[in-house]
């Protein structure tokens, strides 16, 4: 590994110290397989970035109908999780979602690959800010904050209106592909786009000293949690939530700013959503399942105010009953 990729630490402002994000530390594949894998998903995206507007449109839906037809598994989950989310859908927009989702992935990739290099310093062309009630304040005070967000829109897109408003230093908690050749290329392009990785292990003791520091850690808390989670409805559904999530929410004692970045049409193409503030003593004498269950109901609301740009195709409900 490259030595711009080994372990880093980042001084804060205030004197905090916190390790950085580093590929060469997270535990991923190698070798020849791992690397042909790269070489194509890289190449896959970057055909993306060359090709002019349709035929951009055209290579994506190859891509969406090749996912759909190696990985059906994934489309029976997003078939399961939109009809809970949405379930007046008829099933002809059920599979117009689930179509939908498959274009997005690529598309979020293909967009978000050197997004930082031709935007520039030109953000006001580029984002649309809706704003929302507590944001100014939250920036004035220029104290640290948690911004919570779903997969939805242009995810990897955040970093740049974020920190050109305000949230800066900017930071992003994230575990990486399992790929070590992929997360040591995402390292990069997230670097690009301004946003400082933390590791997901270890974002316990990294997180608080980063928000103490006042800098920003953007959190995304809609899939499914592996280890020890919380049981809390999503979308009227018992859910595995992240317990430390809402562990850390409660000790950091930040606000909490919900936000999204959707594509649009117009002369703009990204509109950058905040949707909430929740000041910390909103949350005083909750526990972690109903700080989860607050984030929950939030990032739903994010989710349906776009579901045609939601990542439909995660298991979100594996492992659980629908009733509890």
């Amino acid at each position: 590994m490259a030595e711009s990729f080994s372990d880093r630490i980042l001084a804060l402002p205030k004197g905090e110290q916190v390790e950085v994000y580093s590929p060469a530390a997270q535990r991923s594949r190698g070798g020849a397989g791992a690397w042909l894998e790269s070489v194509v998903a890289r190449a896959s995206i970057g055909m993306g970035v060359l090709l002019p507007g349709a035929l951009r449109d055209v290579w994506i839906g190859a891509l969406a109908a090749l996912g759909r037809r190696l990985d059906r598994r994934h489309s029976l989950a997003a078939r399961e999780f939109i009809q809970s989310a949405l379930p007046e859908a008829s099933s002809k927009r059920v599979e117009e979602l689930v179509r939908g989702a498959w274009r997005h992935l690529p598309r979020v990739a293909i967009e978000s690959a050197g997004l930082s290099r031709m935007v520039g310093h030109r953000l006001g062309d580029f984002f649309e800010v809706e704003s929302c009630d507590g944001l100014d304040e939250v920036l004035a005070a220029d104290n640290g904050a948690m911004v919570i967000t779903a997969h939805v829109g242009i995810w990897e897109a955040l970093s740049l209106p974020l920190g050109a408003i305000g949230f800066s230093p900017f930071h992003a908690v994230a575990k990486p592909p399992s790929n070590s050749f992929l997360a040591a290329h995402m390292h990069r392009q997230r670097q690009d786009s301004g946003a400082l990785m933390i590791p997901r292990k270890g974002a316990m003791q990294a997180v608080p000293k980063v928000v103490r520091a006042g800098g920003a850690v953007l959190m995304l808390l809609d899939h499914r949690a592996r280890q020890k989670p919380v049981v809390v409805p999503f979308f009227g559904r018992p859910a595995a939530c992240d317990r430390s999530a809402g562990v850390l929410v409660r000790r950091v004692k930040a606000p909490l700013v919900f936000a999204a970045c959707y594509r649009q049409e117009g002369p703009r193409p990204y509109r950058l959503v905040f949707s909430r503030v929740v000041l910390p003593e909103d949350l005083d004498g909750l526990d972690a399942s109903q700080v989860m269950g607050l984030v929950n109901q939030e990032t739903e609301r994010l989710i349906l105010a776009c579901p045609e740009q939601y990542f439909w195709l995660h298991d979100r409900y594996k492992g659980l009953p629908r009733d509890l």
